[in-house]
């Protein structure tokens, strides 16, 4: 299918977006980049705004710091194509929200704004609308500074001691599963 078949005024659930073999490259690709963000010994910060799919919001659970612009708008796309939601989404947010919470999101809501995101926890700290940039600077040397840089390393090593085998044992469960 290509963009081509895509019509606004003809809505209709995409079935096939990608190939089985794009998908599992995706997938293993992103993946890949959060075990690194949770093996990297030094605090990753992730700096969000405007609109977010599914599988880099995943992308940026794994980060140790989530700071947003208040018109971030997370959009929960996956089910529109009928796909699981890659990531890591279901794995992370499970994690900081817990089950029943998790569940309530993925089955039922499309787009989260940066407001309810920050009210689950899911958001660390929300920028200014106008100066999200130096703002989420600030935040992150503000943290940064606040004590020496050990203090995080080894912060970050007892907070994620079990994260990245827990994260392995999803990751092979999602291998498993069917283009989905």
């Amino acid at each position: 299918m290509t963009g081509e078949d895509i019509h606004p005024e003809e809505p209709r659930i995409i079935k096939k977006i990608v190939d089985h073999k794009s998908r599992s490259i995706q997938i293993n690709m992103l993946n890949s980049f959060i075990r690194k963000i949770v093996e990297l010994p030094k605090m990753i910060f992730v700096a969000l705004s405007h609109c977010v799919v599914s599988p880099f919001w995943g992308l940026s659970l794994a980060a140790d710091y989530r700071i947003a612009n208040p018109n971030l708008l997370v959009h929960l796309n996956s089910k529109e194509y009928g796909l699981h939601p890659s990531g890591g989404v279901p794995f992370f947010m499970e994690k900081q929200i817990g089950l029943s919470k998790t569940q309530e999101i993925l089955y039922g809501e499309k787009i989260l704004d940066a407001e309810t995101l920050k009210n689950l926890g899911l958001i660390n700290q929300l920028t200014s609308v106008n100066n999200y940039r130096n703002d989420a600077i600030s935040i992150t040397n503000n943290i940064l500074e606040s004590t020496n840089l050990e203090y995080f390393y080894y912060t970050k090593q007892l907070v994620n001691y079990k994260l990245l085998k827990e994260f392995e044992s999803y990751t092979n469960l999602e291998s498993k599963m069917e283009f989905h």
